[in-house]
């Protein structure tokens, strides 16, 4: 179904001779290299125009099928200290988002890892690796503003 944003499972892809690492291997990547062992509550808003939901495929008859285009979890690294932002924009839109921490000080720059894809169809192969962790730094305080990428995932380690 081409309106349904999904890539395949697999992780990687091998010949005799290479090896290719499919958006969703990063995507595990990115997770395992941020583990949490806390996790803390999450208040939204959205401003009023602001549709929270996309469209993924539409299904026989008028049914259709909704999704969240934002998910995302704030969690601390109990070795660390660290405090991790992940979020997932499922959406083909940027979207701005503000985060704002309580009980934390944050030090330092934040550490951002950004996986993203062009949409639908965008995949890794033999020839060509358009979907690769991107890796920079963030000025990052107890409260910041931050552009999810469409189809993204975004990691924020802020060091407290």
């Amino acid at each position: 179904d081409p309106a349904f944003n999904q890539w395949a499972v697999d992780l990687m892809y091998y010949t005799n001779t290479a090896l290719v690492r499919t958006a969703n291997y990063y995507v595990q990547q990115a997770f395992m290299k941020n583990a949490a062992t806390e996790t803390f509550a999450v208040e939204e808003t959205f401003a009023d125009d602001y549709e929270p939901t996309c469209l993924i495929r539409a299904q026989e008859g008028n049914s259709r099928v909704y999704v969240g285009k934002l998910y995302k979890v704030i969690s601390r690294d109990g070795r660390t200290g660290d405090v991790i932002v992940k979020i997932v924009n499922v959406s083909g839109e940027d979207i701005g988002v503000n985060v704002k921490l309580s009980g934390v000080s944050v030090h330092g720059a934040s550490e951002v890892t950004l996986v993203r894809g062009a949409g639908t169809g965008t995949a890794n192969t033999l020839g060509s690796e358009p979907v690769k962790p991107e890796t920079f730094t963030l000025a990052a305080e107890k409260k910041f503003g931050y552009t999810a990428p469409a189809y993204s995932l975004t990691v924020i380690r802020l060091h407290t």
